[in-house]
């Protein structure tokens, strides 16, 4: 990508051994975004680049990519329509596939205990703004999607499997009318996309969660929220029990009167903040 205009990354996931896929996009030309995909060693040198064109006008994303077991990854992301793409360990597509529909972004995806894969976005192709979930099996096959109604604004970013594996829980924000303010959003659906409770988190100002992971007992997800009266922005933390009740909350002060939340991981019963 270093005779490109812009290359951007936006996801990691462990390769076979201790190597390491990267997705993100690389720009050509202005407003000409295609998917990149790299595999790195341990070192951070490059195995191999992989650049994927899907056709789409205004650009393409993979904004999140999984670990195949094969030892390949699947990519998915923002194209506007939603897709999976498989690589194998050297780069080779082994699918690509398209669900069909407009206006649809897809932010995260995440390994079944089936042996499948599910994905959490974005539909812009309904009378709101509303949340959609995309669920597939090992071989890229649509089993089933589902967009998640609302008033105004719905919107998913990340997603995990219960610890109970009796369905998912996923995270993103919620805005009820023009006058109301981002609240962040916590959603359990069971295998086939049925809700089964929702919860949403108002802390000070508009707030998001952006990413989630669970935890022995409960979930943990972070984000960003409006400091009230003013322009900036803070990191907040949230953890909750497995019915999504409020364990504790953290808003993360520092120097700087706006700060950005990009990704959340877990490192020995730590919490990493991106």
């Amino acid at each position: 990508g270093i005779d490109n205009l812009a290359d951007d990354g936006f996801d990691v996931c462990k390769a076979d051994g201790n190597n390491i896929y990267v997705s993100g996009s690389t720009t050509f030309l202005p407003n000409d975004k295609r998917i990149y995909v790299l595999k790195l060693n341990p070192f951070g040198d490059t195995i191999w680049t992989k650049t994927i064109d899907l056709g789409s006008s205004g650009g393409e994303l993979a904004t999140a990519i999984t670990a195949s077991a094969d030892g390949g990854c699947v990519i998915t992301g923002d194209a506007n329509f939603a897709f999976s793409i498989k690589l194998d360990s050297v780069g080779n597509i082994i699918w690509n596939r398209n669900y069909g529909g407009f206006f649809k972004q897809c932010n995260d995806i995440i390994n079944t205990s089936d042996g499948g894969y599910i994905i959490c976005g974005r539909d812009g192709d309904c009378s709101t703004d509303c949340a959609y979930v995309l669920k597939i099996d090992s071989s890229g096959n649509l089993q089933w999607q589902r967009t998640y109604t609302t008033p105004y604004v719905k919107r998913f970013y990340s997603i995990v499997e219960t610890n109970d594996i009796s369905g998912y829980v996923i995270a993103g924000l919620s805005k009820s009318s023009v006058p109301d303010t981002l609240k962040g959003l916590i959603l359990k659906i069971d295998h086939d996309g049925n809700e089964i409770w929702e919860k949403v988190y108002r802390i000070s100002g508009a707030a998001n969660f952006l990413s989630m992971k669970k935890l022995q007992n409960g979930f943990v997800a972070a984000g960003n929220h409006v400091i009230n009266g003013t322009n900036g922005s803070r990191i907040f933390i949230a953890r909750f029990d497995e019915n999504g009740d409020t364990i504790f909350t953290k808003s993360i002060e520092n120097a700087y009167s706006r700060n950005f939340f990009y990704s959340l991981s877990l490192l020995l019963n730590q919490i990493i903040l991106g």
